[in-house]
């Protein structure tokens, strides 16, 4: 059976020289290995699934990655992540899962330029959950 494509806005990125093609997606956690795995770089990682949801509503279940020190901030099965895919040349994509707990600076409203309309009173009164 042919799978139809995920289709994901990817994007130039250079690390550590090597130019890659990185797209962000929203990841069901469906499984996670009991024993994490140890890299090269002594990183540990769980083997995982997860569904892959693309912005046309097209999903895929696909194995991923989830390192420790995001499993350890508290991930559920069933639970929705932020997930990215990272396509270097010759290698096989690497589809990770992140926790995002805990991870960056809050934004607070003077780090936004909106010009004239920066104000309390001109923004909309409701929560993140209104947000589709």
């Amino acid at each position: 059976m042919i799978m139809p494509k995920l289709k994901l806005d990817f994007k130039a990125d250079v690390y550590n020289g090597v130019t890659r093609q990185v797209a962000n997606f929203t990841g069901t956690l469906l499984s996670i290995a009991k024993t994490p795995i140890e890299n090269s770089n002594k990183t540990l990682w769980y083997p995982s699934t997860c569904t892959v949801t693309d912005s046309a509503g097209t999903k895929q279940d696909l194995s991923c990655m989830i390192y420790a020190t995001s499993f350890d901030k508290g991930m559920e099965i069933g639970q929705d992540y932020l997930g990215s895919v990272t396509i270097e040349k010759g290698q096989a994509p690497l589809i990770k899962l992140t926790s995002g707990i805990g991870n960056g600076v809050r934004a607070t409203l003077d780090m936004f330029d909106m010009g004239d309309v920066a104000t309390v009173a001109n923004v909309a009164e409701g929560n993140l959950s209104d947000i589709g």
